[in-house]
């Protein structure tokens, strides 16, 4: 309901554009029929929207690589419900089938098959855990406890999740006794001021905020320029000003204290 809203008030004028970044169970023809500024931050909206967002199949090769060169055995991945990699399968937008890319709106669970794919293809155990919404405080504990348990009976020596998941996950282990990172590595996803939670400096791969926000600046600020140029010289067929559809920013490693 509060995109309705929102989209209503840039049908009507009373704004100049939106940069979409949550979540949206609409297909992807509501948001290309509006004809006006829309960008979207790592979401894929639909053909004719920029979408903004960090590389994300770079990130998850960044872990892999790490964790198959420390010479992980089992790499446990703590994420949201897994049905969220198939949302456009479950709106009847596309055939179900194997999970691929081109069947969800969410650019980010490129690392999580990336990291999958990698990983299994070096005969590295993989299994994936989840763990409730974003914001689910008490369905990440739960995960992270479930993820802990098998350090001594299944031989999980890897985590990698969310910069929350991952602080979580250092705390439980500290408390339990579990060293890190000799019986078990942590590896955070975001690199946000969420790390500190942790107590430990957390190995993370980071996005490029500074870099994401201007790229969304640029390109909305383009798409409200091409859409006045495109309004004054409608009679006189002038081409607006084009801007790259999709763009990746690589992401960083950075080491911590919780990795080998």
């Amino acid at each position: 309901d509060g995109e309705i809203q929102y989209v209503d008030m840039l049908r009507r004028h009373m704004m100049d554009g939106i940069v979409m970044c949550a979540h949206t169970s609409h297909p992807g023809d509501y948001w290309t029929s509006i004809h006006r500024p829309i960008v979207a931050f790592d979401r894929v909206l639909g053909d004719g929207i920029s979408s903004i967002g960090s590389d994300h199949e770079q990130g998850g090769r960044l872990i892999a690589q790490m964790l198959i060169r420390n010479g992980t055995k089992h790499v446990v991945m703590i994420g949201g419900p897994r049905d969220q990699f198939f949302d456009l399968a479950a709106r009847g937008e596309v055939e179900e089938g194997p999970f691929d890319l081109g069947k969800t709106t969410f650019p980010t669970v490129r690392y999580y098959l990336t990291l999958e794919q990698e990983l299994t293809s070096a005969g590295v155990k993989y299994e994936y855990v989840e763990a409730g919404e974003v914001m689910d405080f008490a369905g990440y504990h739960r995960a992270v406890s479930n993820a802990l348990d098998k350090v001594t009976i299944d031989g999980v020596d890897a985590v990698v999740s969310s910069d929350i998941g991952a602080s979580f996950c250092v705390r439980e282990a500290l408390g339990r006794g579990i060293s890190i990172p000799d019986e078990l590595q942590i590896v955070a996803y975001d690199g946000t001021y969420l790390t500190d939670l942790a107590g430990m400096k957390l190995t993370a791969v980071a996005q490029d905020f500074s870099a994401i926000a201007q790229s969304a600046a640029d390109h909305i600020v383009q798409a409200i320029a091409n859409e006045e140029v495109a309004a004054a010289n409608a009679s006189r067929k002038n081409i607006p000003k084009p801007f790259e559809p999709n763009v990746l920013i690589p992401m960083t490693l950075v080491p911590g204290d919780t990795t080998r």
